[in-house]
């Protein structure tokens, strides 16, 4: 099984509201995964989505760090418990913090990103080549989540996320 991040771009009229109703959304969403993402309307980070998000809060080429703009692009977001206390919380972001967090991405590069965060990046890539794990993991996984945020804020959009485990990684929506 992978561990992933799916994130899900929607227009404020079809916010679901509630966890249950969220969990649901995101659940059919995720079985139209491979089209929604050919739209660009979602995406989703393999595993190494916290590593991402801690390269996007690494001071000071992100300033505020975790209570930066940085922290919106992955772990950003109002925080919707399941309230069974079972399965992982859903993160909303409004159109607002979609444009601050697709600003973010697009005015700091990369490369000092991978400066002020890449080592505790690589910590987690023991024994792998840096240079390898820059440019064939992070990098691409960063481009891509720059490329959504920026389709999302032009779009207005809302963008919907949570994490889990295939084959079923979206939250149960069994319930209310």
């Amino acid at each position: 099984m992978t561990y992933r991040m799916h994130l899900r771009a929607l227009p404020e009229s079809q916010l679901p509201r509630g966890y249950g109703p969220l969990a649901g959304f995101l659940d059919e969403a995720w079985d139209h995964y491979e089209e929604e993402a050919g739209a660009g309307i979602a995406w989703s980070i393999e595993k190494d989505f916290e590593l991402l998000d801690r390269l996007c809060t690494s001071e000071p080429a992100a300033p505020g760090g975790a209570d930066g703009p940085g922290a919106l692009p992955v772990a950003g977001g109002i925080v919707i418990e399941d309230p069974r206390d079972v399965d992982p919380p859903i993160l909303v972001l409004d159109p607002g913090e979609v444009r601050e967090a697709a600003r973010f991405l697009d005015e700091v590069p990369f490369d000092a990103l991978w400066a002020s965060g890449g080592k505790p990046v690589m910590a987690g890539f023991r024994g792998w080549d840096e240079a390898r794990v820059r440019d064939e993991v992070v990098r691409p996984r960063h481009e891509g989540l720059r490329t959504f945020y920026a389709r999302a804020a032009a779009q207005g959009h809302r963008v919907v996320k949570c994490s889990g485990s295939e084959p079923r990684m979206i939250p149960s929506p069994q319930f209310g």
